[in-house]
């Protein structure tokens, strides 16, 4: 398990936002649905937030729901991968994974999540950043609902919290496999 060093959404040194974008604050549930109480929230395709972290992997933590849209992650200006926070289920997820990598080289990297365009089943194209951690150290993982921007892609998946093992997937161009997909 890598070392995660957690940081707050607010914009900061390591995270720049880019477009229209809501700062939302006061969530005084117990506990709270969200880290330190806040959330950046926004509904724009193109609106994007880069972070900056030292390591070699990072996580994004927002929400989930019916009437959420889609992101597209890149590392480094890299091929973008398409996370999904769109769920069919009636309950809000909260502090939900919806993103993360590791394995890269150890170093400096900037991390760009940009609103695209949401799934037909989803109600509206809202997107909510939690917080983002930058990781140190553990085995390669990729995990959320990815749509890689090459034809052909590789990757070793440890999720422990969905339980499940060590392994390795490839996909080519047009194939889909429990929620990840890819396109040429």
């Amino acid at each position: 398990e890598p070392v995660a060093t957690t940081v707050d959404n607010p914009a900061s040194s390591v995270v720049a936002y880019s477009g229209t974008w809501a700062a939302l604050t006061g969530d005084t549930s117990n506990p709270p649905k969200f880290y330190a109480g806040t959330r950046m929230s926004s509904s724009t395709v193109g609106s994007y937030v880069d972070f900056t972290f030292t390591g070699n992997g990072a996580r994004i933590y927002g929400s989930k729901h019916s009437d959420y849209g889609k992101l597209s992650v890149s590392i480094d200006g890299g091929a973008p991968m398409v996370v999904d926070c769109y769920d069919t289920g009636l309950n809000w997820q909260y502090m939900a994974k919806l993103y993360e990598i590791t394995g890269l080289a150890s170093g400096t990297h900037t991390l760009r999540a940009t609103i695209a365009t949401k799934t037909a089943a989803a109600t509206a194209n809202n997107i909510s950043i939690d917080c983002f951690q930058s990781l140190v150290g553990g085995s390669p993982v990729a995990s959320a609902d990815y749509q890689f921007g090459t034809s052909t892609a590789t990757y070793a998946s440890t999720d422990s919290d969905a339980g499940s093992t060590a392994g390795s997937m490839a996909f080519g161009a047009g194939i889909t496999a429990g929620g990840i997909s890819t396109t040429s």
